[in-house]
C-alpha cells in the first residue's frame, strides 16, 4: 500500500463502534438492574421497620392498656375479697395476674431495651407491682380471719408473708386493716400513678412510632424515586439501543440492498463496523470490476500491438458494416522478410511500429484492428468517399514514417485498399472491396494505396 493510500486509509471516518456501544448499553443495563435490585433490597427493608416500629407500637399500647384494664379489675376482685372473704375472688385475681405474666416477662415489657427507652413503662410496672405487693398483702390478711387452714390456700398467697405487727391482731382488727389498706391514699395514689403513666406511655411510644414511622416513610419514598429513576433509565437504554441499532446497522442495510442488487458501490453509513463492511465491499467490487476490465480488454485486444484483435473486429465489423463508415485494409509489405531475416523479435517490433503509427494518424473514434498475421484494418466510422484523398494523404505520411529505419527496426512500408459506404460500384461486402483494392495496390508495386471505385492514383 502506498504512503498516500495509508494517509487516506487512517483519515477514513471510523463511525461509531456498534460493538462498544452495546457493550456501554449492557454494561448500563445490568447496572441499573443491580441498582434496581439493591433499591428493591433497601425498600424491603424500609417497610419491614415501618411495619415493625406500627406492630412494636400497638403491642406495647395493648400490654400497657391490658395492664391498667387488670389491674382495676385485680383491685375490684382484692376488694371483693376483703369484703365477703370469698375465696373465689382470690382465683378471679391470681387468674388475672396470670394473665399479664407473658407481656411482662423479659421478652416483653420487662426488658432492659424497652424499659430503658420508655421511663413511663417503668413507673407504671413499678407502681403495678407496689398495688400488687398491697393487694396480695390485704388479701393474705383478710384471708387470717377465714375458718381454714393456711395449707388450703392458693399457693401463691401461701407465699405472701404477713409483718410481725399483724400477728398480735385480732380477726375482726385484722378483716379491718385489709379493707383499710386497699383504701389507704397511698394505695389510692399508686393508682392514680399506674393510670398517669400509663397514659404517658401510651403517649410516648405513639410519638416514637410517629416519628420513626415518618423516617422510614421518608426513606421509603426516596426508595421508590430512585427505583422510578432506575426503571426510567433501563427503559431509555433499552429504546436507544433500539434506535442505534436501527440506526447504525438497519438502516444502513436497507438503503444498501437495492445498491447490492445493482452490483453498486455502498456508501460509508452507520457504525464503524457497517463502514468497514462497506469499504471491504467497495474494495472487492472495484477489484473484480478491473480484473472484469483486465478480462475485457484482454478479450478484446491484441496482447502485441495493443490494438483491437480479431474478435473485436468481427464484433464492430457486424454492427458497422451496413453504416455510413470506411474501411481500410492495410498490409505490412514484405513481412515475411522481416521475419526470415531479421527473426520473429524484430518482426514483432514491427508490427508494434506499424500499430503506433496507425493508431497516431487515425481519429480516436476510428477503431484500429489487427486481424491476423501483418495484417490491420480501420474502420473509420462517419467517413465517406470524400475522405479518399485524406485516407492516401495518410498513409503516404505513415510510410514516409516508416520507411526511415531505427535502432531496433528495419525500414518498413504498407499497402492499403479502402472502401467506402458510398464507393462506385459496390460489391456485397465492403470488406471484400477493400481486400480488392489492396490487391489492385499490390499488382502495382505495394507502398501506396488504392481507393475502391475511385480513379487510380499516378
Amino acid at each position: 500500500m502506498s504512503a498516500e493510500e495509508n494517509r487516506k486509509e487512517k483519515t477514513v471516518s471510523r463511525g461509531v463502534s456498534l460493538n462498544m456501544l452495546n457493550i456501554l448499553m449492557t454494561c448500563i443495563g445490568v447496572l441499573a438492574a443491580v441498582l434496581m435490585i439493591i433499591n428493591n433490597i433497601r425498600a424491603n427493608r424500609s417497610y419491614q421497620l415501618m411495619d415493625a416500629e406500627i406492630s412494636e407500637s400497638l403491642l406495647s399500647q395493648n400490654a400497657t392498656g391490658k395492664l391498667e384494664t387488670l389491674s382495676a379489675a385485680m383491685t375490684g376482685s382484692a376488694l371483693a375479697f376483703a369484703e365477703t372473704g370469698d375465696t373465689s375472688h382470690v382465683y378471679a385475681y391470681l387468674g388475672q395476674m396470670n394473665t399479664l405474666a407473658p407481656d411482662f416477662s423479659e421478652g416483653g415489657m420487662l426488658s432492659e431495651q424497652r424499659l430503658k427507652e420508655d421511663p413511663d413503662l417503668a413507673r407504671a410496672i413499678s407502681a403495678f407491682n407496689a398495688i400488687r405487693t398491697a393487694e396480695l398483702t390485704a388479701m393474705r390478711l383478710k384471708a387470717e380471719t377465714l375458718p381454714m387452714p393456711a395449707a388450703a390456700l392458693p399457693e401463691q398467697l401461701q407465699e405472701v408473708e404477713l409483718p410481725e405487727e399483724y400477728a398480735a391482731l385480732s380477726a375482726e382488727q385484722k378483716a379491718e386493716e385489709a379493707s383499710a389498706m386497699l383504701n389507704a391514699p397511698e394505695y389510692t395514689a399508686l393508682k392514680s400513678r399506674l393510670t398517669g403513666s400509663v397514659d404517658a406511655s401510651h403517649r410516648f411510644v405513639s410519638e416514637r412510632a410517629s416519628v420513626r414511622t415518618a423516617e422510614a416513610s421518608r426513606a421509603l419514598k426516596q426508595v421508590v424515586e430512585r427505583q422510578s429513576f432506575l426503571i426510567a433509565l433501563f427503559i431509555i437504554t433499552a429504546f436507544i439501543a433500539l434506535a442505534v441499532n436501527r440506526e447504525l446497522v438497519l438502516l444502513p442495510l436497507i438503503r444498501s440492498t437495492d445498491l447490492l442488487d445493482r452490483r453498486e458501490r455502498l456508501p460509508e453509513r452507520g457504525s464503524s463496523e457497517m463502514r468497514h463492511l462497506a469499504r471491504v465491499y467497495n474494495d472487492v467490487l472495484r477489484d473484480n470490476e478491473e480484473k472484469r476490465e483486465a478480462l475485457s480488454y484482454a478479450a478484446s485486444h491484441d496482447p502485441l500491438t495493443g490494438v483491437l484483435n480479431r474478435a473485436a473486429f468481427d464484433k464492430a465489423y457486424a454492427h458497422h458494416r451496413k453504416g455510413r463508415i470506411g474501411l481500410l485494409v492495410v498490409d505490412v509489405d514484405l513481412f515475411k522478410h522481416f521475419n526470415d531475416e531479421y527473426g520473429h523479435d524484430v518482426g514483432d517490433r514491427v508490427l508494434t511500429r506499424v500499430a503506433e503509427a496507425l493508431k497516431r494518424s487515425f481519429r480516436e473514434t476510428d477503431l484500429i484492428c489487427r486481424i491476423g498475421g501483418d495484417e490491420f484494418c480501420v474502420i473509420m466510422t462517419g467517413a465517406d468517399m470524400d475522405q479518399a484523398g485524406r485516407v492516401r494523404e495518410t498513409v503516404r505520411k505513415i510510410n514516409r514514417e516508416l520507411s526511415e529505419s531505427t535502432g531496433d527496426t528495419p525500414a518498413i512500408t504498407i499497402s492499403v485498399g479502402a472502401a467506402f459506404w458510398n464507393r462506385k460500384d459496390p460489391g456485397p461486402d465492403i470488406f471484400k472491396d477493400a481486400d480488392t483494392a489492396l490487391l489492385q495496390v499490390k499488382k502495382h508495386g505495394k507502398s501506396s494505396c488504392e481507393i475502391y471505385g475511385a480513379e487510380t492514383e499516378q
